[in-house]
């Protein structure tokens, strides 16, 4: 897990070497709007913003009471 200040995602972002995974959020929102395109999955227990629909997207978005849930559940599926 990195947190947004802990590398420079701009550069990573220009040399595409980048792809995130949204935890406890569905929506990328101000300037991180411009990460959009390389979400690769989301793990979230909000209400679904339908938001990066493509369908390499791995989405899961359930409604229980924390994404730490969907994180264990996922961390067994797919062996993250």
């Amino acid at each position: 897990m990195v947190f947004l200040d802990d590398v420079d995602l701009q550069n990573l972002l220009e040399r595409k070497q980048m792809v995130l995974t949204l935890l406890d959020h569905n929506k990328l929102s101000g300037p991180q709007s411009v990460f959009s395109d390389v979400v690769l999955e989301i793990l979230d227990h909000h209400k679904d913003e339908k938001l990066y629909t493509n369908t390499t997207v791995r989405r899961t978005i359930e409604p229980v009471g924390t994404y730490t849930r969907i994180l264990k559940k996922n961390f067994f599926t797919y062996n993250y």
